[in-house]
Parts: structure tokens; sequence; C-alpha cells
């Protein structure tokens, strides 16, 4: 395998975690209806509108404390951690006899959604080539995308072929622990990120993970630009909470938090989590709505594609 191919293994093996990351976030969409009547749950209820938010409950703590251990006990470590919380968030969820344990299984699973979507991008931003950087973190994006639309089909699949309302939204969540499972075995085929074994010291194996991405020739050049990065960032002055609300951050901070605001306030992620509750309640049927849920994620994951493609050659303000 040459460099760019081991490059490429390895960072689509850590972009499957932003795939879990998707699945887990859309998979609950095509539950709901019926695990509803297996916990008794009125529609519309608080309940109802916890079991779904709960996962993000949990993915808040997750971001929150995924810098910090990501740190300590590196950025594989924490991915790992991640494919043994969506793993057994599915598994405990599809057993599920009662609307604590569902809800408590969620918010796991919601903490392993707010470590990968930090650290699997960071991990790839840290391991890739800077000529091939920018394409490698998209390959996360993508897989959070393709998530979301597998998750349409694979319930849309189980609606299909299972008869037993409440086996089918135990089978919908507990799928998940397959790709879980074959992700934290991949894990171990993927080197610790020389960047944080450079910050521990371990100086000769950040050499060997470097020549077997750069080659022989370059690793010396990347760890030494590595080495300069690393010690102008313990040199510099630490940044203050009131220079993000400084007048030369004013309108760094209005476009930041106006994409983030406008966005979210469309209600697409009402959409992505309710889509076969809403698109049946529009007039379709149950079969209908939940084909609809899957043309939703296909469009999701084109248009991605789309920016993809247009990302580097029109920039990112114009798009």
């Amino acid at each position: 395998m040459n460099n760019k191919t081991y490059t490429i293994f390895i960072s689509l093996v850590v972009a499957l975690g932003g795939f879990l990351l998707g699945f887990d976030s859309a998979v609950i969409s095509g539950a709901t209806p019926f695990y509803r009547g297996t916990f008794g749950l009125d529609s519309g209820s608080m309940l109802i509108g916890f079991s779904v938010s709960s996962l993000i409950l949990g993915a808040i703590g997750g971001n929150i404390i995924a810098g910090r251990l990501a740190d300590r006990f590196g950025r594989r470590n924490i991915l790992k951690l991640t494919a043994v919380l969506f793993a057994v968030s599915a598994i405990i969820t599809a057993f599920s006899f009662n609307i604590v344990i569902f809800l408590f299984a969620r918010i796991l699973g919601g903490l392993g959604v707010g470590m990968a979507i930090l650290v699997a991008p960071m991990y790839i931003a840290e391991i890739a080539p800077k000529k091939m950087r920018g394409r490698l973190v998209t390959f996360n994006q993508l897989n959070i995308v393709l998530g979301i639309s597998i998750a349409y089909f694979s319930n849309y699949f189980f609606q299909q072929i299972i008869a037993d309302p409440d086996m089918k939204w135990r089978v919908m969540l507990g799928v998940e622990a397959i790709p879980a499972i074959v992700y934290l075995i991949l894990l171990f085929m993927v080197p610790r990120s020389p960047r944080w074994l450079m910050q521990r010291g371990k100086n000769e194996e950040a050499l060997t993970v470097l020549a077997k991405i750069n080659g022989e020739d370059k690793s010396h050049v990347v760890f030494n630009e590595i080495e300069a990065s690393l010690h102008e960032e313990i040199n510099k002055d630490k940044a203050k909470w009131s220079d993000v609300f400084s007048k030369k951050m004013k309108t760094v901070l209005i476009i930041g938090f106006g994409i983030a605001f406008f966005q979210q306030i469309t209600g697409i992620n009402a959409i992505f989590y309710y889509a076969p509750m809403i698109f049946e309640m529009a007039g379709g049927g149950t079969d209908a709505a939940f084909l609809q849920a899957a043309i939703l994620g296909v469009t999701n994951v084109v248009m991605t594609v789309v920016a993809i493609l247009l990302i580097d050659k029109f920039g990112r303000k114009p798009l």
C-alpha cells in the first residue's frame, strides 16, 4: 500500500465515525411511531420529544469533554470509545423494556455523537498531508449525510419486512451495533496521531507514522513543521473570552452565528428527526412516508457532494 492509498484508507476508517453519527441521529425518526406504542406514550407528549432530543443532550456533554479527553488519552482511543458507546447504546436501546432505560441508552449514544463530531475531523486534519487535507476532512461530513440517508433506507427496509410493530423499532435501532463493532475493529489498524505523539514526547513513533503517510524523505520536513507549530502554540499568549467579542471579530462572529442560526431556524432538523411521522400526517401512507424520508436523505447526500466538488473551485464565501 503506497503512502497516498494508506492515508486515504485510514481517513475513510476514521470517517466511519461520521457515518455512525449520522445514522444515530436519523434512525430514531423511523422508530418513533412504533416505540411510542410499546411505552404507551401519547402522540405529541413531552416524553416523545425528549426521547428524540435526548441524543442531542448527550452530544452536548460529549462535545464539552471530547477535546480534553482527546488531548489526554489520544485521538484514536477516544474514537474507540465512541465506537463502544454507539454499539452499547444501540444494543441497550433495542432491548429496552421501559422509557427510562431507553432514554439512558439514547443519551449514551449522544455522548458518542458529541465526541465523534469533534475528534474524527481533528484526527483526519492532523494525519493528512497539506495537499490532501481539505478533501480528506470532507470525508467525515460526507459520511455523516450518508449515515442519515442509510438510516432512512434501513428504516424503510425493516418497515417493509417486519410485521410486529414492537419488533420494528427494536431492529431499526439495534442494527447500528453492527457498523459500530466493525468501526471499533478497524480502528485497531489506525495509527496514533503524529501531532499527539509529539505532544507526549513519542517522537520516534511520530516519525514512523509520518513516514507511512508522507514517505521517508518528506517525513522529517513535516516533523519539523509540527514541532515548530507546537513550539509556537506553547509560547503564544493565551486567548481571552473578551477577544471573541472584540471589534475585529464582530463580522466573523455575526457570520458564524448567523449561518448556524438560520440553518436551524429553517426547521430542517425537525424534519430529519420526525420525517416519516410528518409525511404520514401530511396525507401519505406509512410506506410512502418512509420512502419520502429516504428521498430526503438522498437529496442531503447529493447536495453535500455538490458542495465538496465546488468548495475549492468557488471558495467558501460564495457558496
